[in-house]
């Protein structure tokens, strides 16, 4: 493009942006740009994944569980188990020579709250 030619485009688009004139905004648009902003950052608490019976269940039900797994083998002479809980007091004899019990019952407790999480977590995926 020419000079001549850059300065005609010049003086025609001055006459259109003068011909247009500015773009006034809306009256309420501040008022309007904070109330978005502030609806953005307003807190909403978050809801639990648990609810209060689920936590009482899953704390009774460890409880119950551990306290089982002290109790077997005092109850061995008591009664005769049979199959799988016969199977299950002997390992434990055996494992128990060999590792300290509150060691044991430690990663007993902790393997089982993870499988319990894992699959409420997959439930609760699953749901949305």
């Amino acid at each position: 493009m020419s000079e001549h030619q850059e300065h005609e485009l010049d003086k025609l688009s001055d006459i259109v942006i003068r011909k247009a004139g500015l773009e006034t905004p809306p009256e309420r648009l501040k008022q309007n740009i904070m109330h978005a902003i502030l609806a953005k950052n307003t807190y909403r608490p978050v809801k639990g994944l648990l609810t209060k019976k689920s936590k009482l269940a899953i704390g009774v039900f460890v409880l119950g569980f551990c306290i089982a797994i002290g109790l077997l083998p005092l109850a061995k002479g008591v009664w005769e188990f049979s199959g799988v809980l016969a199977d299950f007091t002997g390992y434990m004899d055996h494992i128990s020579s060999r590792i300290p019990k509150t060691f044991l019952y430690g990663i007993m407790a902790f393997g089982l709250l993870v499988l319990v999480q894992v699959a409420y977590l997959k439930h609760q995926i699953n749901r949305l």
